[in-house]
C-alpha cells in the first residue's frame, strides 16, 4: 500500500512540474530572439521540457511494472466457443 501511495505522489508531482514548466510566466523568460545552434531558445526549451517529462513519466511507469513482477499476466487468445447441437 505504501508503494502505491508513493507512485501516486510521484505522478501528481510530475503533473505539477509539467504544469509549472509550461505556464506562460516561465515560457516568457525563454521567448527571446536568441538562437542556440540555429534553433530558437523558446522551441528548444519547450522540446527539452516535453522530452524530460516523457522520460520521467516512463521511468515512474516502468518502476510500477517492475514492482508488480511476473504475477500479472495478460490474457491470451480465447478459443472459439462451440455451438451445441440441438
Amino acid at each position: 500500500m505504501l508503494r502505491r501511495n508513493r507512485t501516486k505522489d510521484q505522478l501528481v508531482a510530475l503533473f505539477v512540474l509539467g504544469a509549472l514548466l509550461l505556464l506562460p510566466p516561465l515560457i516568457v523568460i525563454f521567448n527571446q530572439p536568441l538562437h542556440f545552434f540555429g534553433i530558437p531558445v523558446l522551441y528548444l526549451y519547450l522540446f527539452l521540457a516535453w522530452i524530460m517529462l516523457i522520460g520521467m513519466t516512463a521511468a515512474v511507469v516502468r518502476h510500477i511494472d517492475a514492482s508488480q513482477g511476473s504475477d500479472v499476466s495478460l490474457p491470451g487468445p480465447r478459443a472459439p466457443e462451440r455451438q451445441g447441437d440441438a
